[in-house]
């Protein structure tokens, strides 16, 4: 039986322009260095990392904004996108300091040099995950329909996208991962090891798997027939 054409069907195929491209992977590239920059204060347990109250929220909106704005740049408009971010930035803030703030008072009022960098709570990484996924599917397709309450259809396939967007944006870093040590091992034979060294740094691995992650996202956006041969894959 034929299908019509939704609204969220032409938004999931608009194309993405030159600048909302180099934008997307710009912003990976940003994500992996603000992690490194994490990872490295939390690794000397110096500042920030000494304060949770300002290491959570910050490791939160590394970990989760830049995500939601790759997903969304070229859907939403420039007005809409502010909103949605800096409402997502409000929300991550707002968790982080809760979460630091009921596990150890004492860490925070009294910091030393020497402490313990405290990380986000597993459970509220396992509710934020879950939780921005369907907000983020959510605010695209009421964008799409042009309204503030979706329908059923439209909230159906931007998650379905969404899905398997992040699927295949994680399948496609651990390939590259698999290549980057593929590769490492067979110039290795050859006596060059300068490629095996390189991805044992931190300041290489950080920012070259949220690049890869962010270029996939980006990726399997510009080319619907990604996301679409995915979802029709079992049933062939």
């Amino acid at each position: 039986m034929p299908t019509v054409p939704s609204v969220v069907d032409d938004a999931l195929r608009a194309p993405i322009s030159a600048s909302s491209s180099r934008l997307r992977v710009g912003l990976g590239l940003l994500q992996g260095l603000m992690l490194y920059s994490l990872y490295f204060t939390g690794t000397l347990k110096i500042w920030p990392a000494t304060q949770p109250l300002l290491f959570v929220p910050l490791l939160l909106l590394a970990l989760f904004v830049p995500v939601a704005a790759i997903s969304a740049i070229g859907h939403l408009s420039r007005r809409n996108l502010l909103r949605w971010l800096g409402l997502l930035l409000v929300m991550l803030c707002g968790l982080g300091l809760y979460d630091a703030w009921r596990a150890d008072l004492s860490s925070w009022l009294a910091p030393t040099t020497n402490m313990t960098p405290y990380l986000p709570s597993k459970g509220l990484i396992l509710l934020c995950v879950p939780g921005l996924f369907i907000a983020q599917a959510m605010v695209l397709a009421g964008n799409a329909d042009n309204r503030r309450i979706a329908s059923y259809p439209s909230y159906f396939e931007m998650a379905w996208k969404l899905l398997v967007q992040l699927k295949f944006s994680t399948l496609f870093t651990v390939l590259f991962w698999l290549v980057l040590y593929l590769g490492s091992a067979l110039f290795a034979l050859i006596k060059l090891d300068f490629l095996k060294q390189l991805i044992q740094h931190s300041w290489f691995n950080i920012p070259i798997t949220t690049l890869a992650f962010s270029f996939a996202l980006h990726l399997s956006d510009a080319r619907p027939q990604i996301v679409a041969g995915i979802r029709e894959f079992p049933s062939r």
